[in-house]
Formats: C-alpha cells, sequence, structure tokens
C-alpha cells in the first residue's frame, strides 16, 4: 500500500511538472514573439497580463473554493490556449481581452500548483518517517528542475522555427554622433535587424498553442483530483480578507526586493532569449 501511495505521488509530480513545463514554454515563446515582433499590439497586451495578474492575487481563495485545485489549473491552461491561438491575430480587439481573461486567471494557477504540490507531498509522507520540510523540499526541487528547463526549450524551439520559416533581415540606418575634444561629428551606421515574418508568427503560434494543449490534456486526462482544498474550512469572505491582511504582514514585506530582484533578472533573461533567438 505504501509503494503503491509512493508511485502515485511520483506519478502526479511528474504529470504536474510536464504540464507547467509545457505551459512555460508557450509563455516564453509568446513572449519571444511579441518582443521580437515589436508590435504595439503584442507589448501592450503582455503589459496588460502582467498588470492585472497582480490583482488577479485577490481572486485565489474565491476560484480555489469554486472549482478546487485540479480544475482551476486545466481553466488556467485553457485560457492560455485562448491567448495563444489569439497572438496569430496581432490586434488590440482579440488580443487584449484574451490578456485579461488570462491575467485573471494567472494567479490562482501558480496558487493551485503550489497547493497542489503541498498537498500531495503531505499526503504522501502521512505513514514516513520522512519529515514535512523534507519532503516538500524534494518535491519543489524536482518540480522547478523540470519546470525551469522551459527557457532552454523554447530559445531551441524558437531559433529552430525561425530558421525553418524564412525569417528575413531588414536594414536601419542610425545615425550616431563621436565627439571628440573639439569636435562631433554625426556618422551613420547600419544595422541589419532580424524581422518576423507572418510565416514564422504562424509557426510558433501554432507551436505555441500545440504545447499548452498536450499540458490541458494531461492535466485533465491523469493528474488525480485532491478533493480537499486549501479554503475548504472557511468562508470566502474570510478568506480574501485573510490574503488582504497577507499584504501587511511584515515578513512578506520584507521578502519585496528580494522579488522584484527576481522580476527584473526574469525580464533580462527574456530579452536575452529573445535576441538569441532572433540573431541565431
Amino acid at each position: 500500500m505504501k509503494r503503491c501511495c509512493q508511485r502515485q505521488t511520483k506519478c502526479n509530480l511528474f504529470i504536474l511538472s510536464v504540464s507547467f513545463l509545457l505551459f512555460h514554454s508557450a509563455l516564453d515563446l509568446l513572449q519571444i514573439l511579441h518582443y521580437g515582433h515589436k508590435s504595439s499590439e503584442g507589448i501592450a497586451s503582455l503589459g496588460v497580463l502582467h498588470g492585472v495578474t497582480v490583482f488577479s492575487c485577490l481572486l485565489v481563495p474565491l476560484l480555489l473554493k469554486t472549482f478546487g485545485l485540479k480544475k482551476t489549473m486545466a481553466i488556467s491552461g485553457i485560457l492560455l490556449l485562448v491567448y495563444a491561438t489569439s497572438s496569430s491575430v496581432p490586434s488590440h480587439q482579440v488580443l487584449l481581452p484574451s490578456a485579461i481573461l488570462l491575467g485573471l486567471i494567472t494567479a490562482p494557477l501558480w496558487s493551485a500548483q503550489c497547493s497542489y504540490l503541498t498537498t500531495l507531498t503531505y499526503r504522501s509522507i502521512e505513514n514516513s518517517k520522512e519529515t514535512a520540510e523534507q519532503a516538500v523540499g524534494r518535491s519543489v526541487s524536482l518540480f522547478e528542475s523540470t519546470t525551469r528547463t522551459s527557457r532552454i526549450f523554447s530559445g531551441l524551439a524558437a531559433t529552430f522555427l525561425l530558421k525553418h520559416s524564412n525569417s528575413t533581415a531588414a536594414g536601419n540606418s542610425t545615425i550616431i554622433p563621436e565627439c571628440g575634444a573639439t569636435n562631433c561629428n554625426p556618422v551613420s551606421y547600419s544595422l541589419l535587424l532580424p524581422q518576423i515574418t507572418d510565416n514564422a508568427q504562424k509557426f510558433i503560434t501554432i507551436f505555441s498553442a500545440a504545447c499548452v494543449l498536450i499540458g490541458v490534456l494531461l492535466l485533465v486526462s491523469f493528474l488525480d483530483d485532491l478533493k480537499e482544498n486549501s479554503c475548504g474550512r472557511c468562508s470566502t469572505r474570510e478568506a480574501l480578507l485573510d490574503t488582504v491582511r497577507l499584504l501587511m504582514n511584515r515578513r512578506l514585506l520584507l521578502l519585496l526586493p528580494l522579488i522584484v530582484c527576481t522580476g527584473i533578472e526574469q525580464a533580462f533573461i527574456v530579452g536575452d532569449f529573445a535576441k538569441v533567438s532572433l540573431i541565431s
């Protein structure tokens, strides 16, 4: 019975890790597409997506109590699929509504993933000598080591798709002043900038949508549904108020510099991957 429980836990952990690897890879590919294409619609949709995500943190208790962990992750994957498919139509009327919907479910998605991972790990050590800290640390390490490879996977996929979709390069003349001690003469430099063609955009969109679809199917078909959720013993109003009170927790406020630095680091990483994928 114990071996069966451990095997089931490992299977669920593997499915969860692979599904989120596909989700992360698809989102990274879409970011590379929008940043590389430099369209106002794509960049605006990413800004709206991240802005609405901040607000969606307040919706976590309500959505987790209403849908549960597995359904919340599945619904989030479906909305990510909608956003991926809408990226093939670069217009504000299509991209912005899909970005708002995805942003509203993004924080519940990460919260459901963390809650599922923690609950799954705690259930697996009920009759074990392993401490909760050790078990959770092991599960989180395995999960993160799998999902973090999405940067590599998405970068390689973007490079491959752009190379095989006849991407072109356009010239751009830039005038840069070169100043000495007594004079300042403008010098014209010709820069060769890669351009993402409509064909490349189509390939990246289809590939991203396929990744999300496979991830959703894995979650729905093979992931076990944990009936208990973190909000099951309190009302939605109490859970919402507790979430708001956490914003004033001094220990959480001390984490803000770390979160800001991590966000800046991720922004630079995405930008570097976009440049490398386009230039390679």
